[in-house]
């Protein structure tokens, strides 16, 4: 099988071989040779000449194995010290608050972990330890140190080396870099470090030295992370001091401004305003108090004995008594005299003088409650008013307040921050001069009880051996292969098919020359001559380079396809760019200057996978010339168009799938596509016929039925037929596939597969 599947390979090359760098092959003519003796290689074989040679190979392996022993005592050895570091992620919590937070989940700590591996085979701990080592004046380290047999050969040449110091300094970190292992063990925070040299000690050392210099760098960097964090904290805090003073500052100014001032934890205005609305309330109880005696003195002024208390002054108590006796005096003699007598007359002058005397006494009074009663109102109309301004200022106060409020939130917040600054950075810089790192020294450097290269004697013997025995297999087994290539190159069969060539005159340099004289004219009419298509016109015979071209695209992809299309505009040793050279020559000759648009059709009653490949190769021709071609992608079937310029990145497969029905610019100056929305002729007629104007040739792909009978002259229509291998084309009815097409110009001959079935071709093809 493998046998035949190399046999299919050397076919598959040699047709695409011929199709891609030698032009015109198809019309050469095959010789046949005859084959030799054929020749077998099987395992019998292998062994038996092994066996033959048993003490040739007992001998190489003799030989490999002493010579490998003895190398090894020229080699440098190799001794390793281990150690390993527990690291927790958490580190040590010395103070509520870090600037560096410790690792939460156990994803982040093995992540943190996984870091101080990084950190541990830095250069800058690496640096520290060859510093304090002086590695850079180690000959093991600094490059200066060659093996015996370098420094025999380098005493023999006359050839030193010698370094700077710069440069024994980077040759050690280097060399260092290359002798350390460092690496975690699954599911652990461990970190094991493995430092090889050339002794034990000085690998402990070495590894000692590593661990030191890193947990110096770690407390280094913590201690100048928190030293730039409390000098960055530092640095605001004047500035939010400032911040704090003017708040207050805004505050003191805004309480003067707004009369918001405070007695007692309350706004001054507000004091105000309880007193006064307390006065108002006594002011109006006084009112309606005088105002009652007044109305009491105004009832009982007919009735004086009736007075109220408040009516009880001296000189009213002192008439009513005068009224008192002299009525009762009156009312005394009043029983012994008559009205009319003169002792009676005299008493009731008396009584009425008294009356009189007590009438003003009580006007005078009630003239001076009235007196009292106005200035009450009066006093209690000025507290209204009071009470009235002073709610208008609490009312304004109140709105004051507001903003007031802002500026005391926005002072605390200030003062907080400041507060929390201050605390922050003495925090800080304590932890500057604390080392938080948690890092445990599990295993100091402890070297491995043997060296770990070369390997012991005895497995280095054995290697030797195995690699002796496997360099005399290969001296014994390699003659037998070259004589079965030769033997399979010498029976390989020539074939002898009218449409190809063979491998032997593709190859040959006499063969090449006569081929590359010979013109695309000269290949038709040759084509012609051997195969008759009637009254059609043949105008190019592809069917060796379809065969060629469908066997890339099995072997590299519809990209390949777009690729070869593309460059068949500049490509000038190949078949098919020929066959292109000679369509583009064809439709050129048609053109005429100042008419309209040129229009070529490549049409096929069948899925013909290259058809496309040409219809794109021709439109890369012209428009490689510089005129303006449209592509039209007119068979919605199969859309082999779209798939080309879509694999070679012409377009995007976004455009391809959203502009149909409109053009589209490819990655070409002059080349842009229109794809059909309806493959119905009419309506690519009119896609068409908007399209003429702006372009100088469209090139158009689609099925037969997409033909119209209105076609007029400009348009070119080229028949593409698809035959099997060895089919004779006279036998296959082209004339009547091809009767009834419109403005038919020609026929373009490709072929089916090459050694594949018809649908493995076209699976692969569209």
């Amino acid at each position: 099988m493998a046998f035949g599947a190399s046999l299919f390979s050397i076919e598959m090359r040699s047709e695409t071989d011929v199709f891609l760098d030698h032009p015109h092959a198809e019309a050469a003519q095959n010789r046949a040779a005859p084959s030799p003796v054929p020749f077998a290689l099987d395992a019998g074989a292998v062994i038996a000449a092994l066996w033959r040679r048993k003490f040739f190979l007992l001998i190489c392996g003799l030989l490999g194995a002493g010579l490998l022993v003895t190398l090894a005592k020229f080699v440098p050895h190799r001794y390793v010290a281990t150690a390993q570091l527990l690291v927790d992620p958490r580190d040590l919590r010395l103070l509520d608050k870090e600037v560096t937070p410790r690792a939460g989940e156990s994803d982040s700590g093995i992540t943190v972990v996984e870091s101080q591996v990084q950190v541990l085979s830095s250069n800058s701990v690496l640096k520290r330890a060859i510093q304090k080592l002086g590695l850079q004046n180690d000959p093991d380290f600094n490059g200066t140190e060659s093996s015996p047999l370098a420094a025999a050969i380098s005493r023999l040449t006359g050839l030193s080396s010698s370094k700077q110091t710069g440069d024994l300094e980077l040759a050690a970190l280097q060399t260092l870099q290359q002798r350390i292992g460092v690496k975690r063990p699954e599911r652990t925070f461990v970190i094991e470090l493995s430092v090889s040299s050339n002794d034990p000690e000085k690998s402990v050392r070495i590894g000692d030295a590593i661990i030191a210099a890193y947990l110096e760098d770690q407390a280094q960097f913590r201690s100048s992370s928190n030293e730039g964090a409390a000098e960055a904290l530092d640095s605001g805090l004047k500035a939010m001091q400032d911040q704090v003073n003017s708040a207050e500052e805004n505050i003191a100014a805004y309480k003067a401004l707004h009369n918001l001032g405070l007695a007692g934890g309350k706004l001054v205005v507000e004091q105000q305003l309880t007193d006064a609305n307390n006065q108002l309330a006594l002011a109006r109880a006084a009112t309606e108090r005088i105002k009652a005696q007044i109305d009491d003195i105004e009832r009982s002024r007919g009735a004086p004995e009736s007075m109220p208390e408040i009516m009880a002054s001296p000189t009213l108590i002192n008439l009513k008594k005068q009224l008192a006796a002299v009525a009762a005096e009156r009312a005394r003699f009043a029983a012994q005299l008559m009205p009319k007598h003169p002792v009676m007359v005299t008493m009731a002058q008396q009584e009425s003088a008294v009356r009189s005397e007590l009438d003003r006494e009580i006007l005078r009074v009630l003239e001076s409650i009235r007196h009292d009663y106005e200035r009450a109102k009066a006093n209690e109309q000025s507290l209204s008013d009071s009470v009235q301004r002073l709610n208008g200022e609490m009312n304004e106060a109140a709105k004051a307040q507001i903003e007031l409020r802002e500026l005391e939130r926005n002072l605390e917040v200030t003062q907080t921050l400041y507060q929390q600054s201050v605390v922050r950075s003495r925090e800080t810089r304590e932890q500057s001069r604390l080392n938080t790192t948690n890092v445990r020294i599990i295993s100091s450097a402890m070297p491995l009880p043997a060296r770990v290269f070369p390997p012991r004697g005895v497995i280095l013997a054995a290697l030797g051996f195995l690699i002796g025995l496997a360099i005399g297999a290969a001296a014994t087994v390699l003659p037998l292969i070259r004589r079965l290539i030769g033997t399979q190159a010498a029976s390989q069969p020539v074939r002898t098919d009218a449409h190809e060539m063979p491998v032997e005159i593709a190859t040959s340099p006499n063969s090449e020359k006569a081929m590359r004289t010979d013109t695309p004219s000269t290949a038709t009419s040759k084509q012609s001559a051997v195969i008759p298509l009637g009254s059609r016109r043949l105008v190019c015979d592809m069917r060796a380079a379809s065969r060629a071209a469908q066997t890339l695209w099995l072997r590299e992809g519809t990209s390949a396809m777009g690729t070869l299309a593309r460059n068949a505009a500049t490509s000038s040793d190949t078949a098919f760019a020929d066959h292109i050279r000679s369509l583009q020559a064809a439709v050129s000759s048609g053109a005429k200057a100042g008419h309209a648009a040129r229009t070529v059709w490549f049409v096929s009653n069948q899925a013909v996978p290259v058809k496309p490949v040409i219809a794109l190769a021709l439109a890369h021709t012209i428009a490689a010339e510089g005129k303006r071609v449209l592509i039209f992608d007119g068979d919605v079937r199969t859309a082999g168009l779209t798939r080309l310029l879509v694999a070679d990145n012409q377009v995007t497969a976004r455009v391809a799938l959203e502009a149909k029905g409109r053009i589209s610019k490819t990655q070409e100056q002059n080349l842009d596509v229109l794809i059909v929305s309806d493959p119905k002729a009419a309506a690519i007629l009119e896609a068409l016929e908007d399209a003429k104007k702006s372009y100088d040739v469209i090139v158009v792909d689609a099925r037969v039925d997409a033909l119209s009978p209105d076609l007029d002259g400009m348009n070119s229509v080229l028949f593409v037929s698809s035959h099997r291998a060895n089919e004779p084309v006279a036998d296959l009815g082209a004339d009547a596939a091809t009767r009834d097409i419109p403005r038919l110009c020609g026929t373009i001959l490709t072929a089916k597969g090459v050694a594949r079935s018809t649908a493995a071709v076209a699976a692969h093809a569209v």
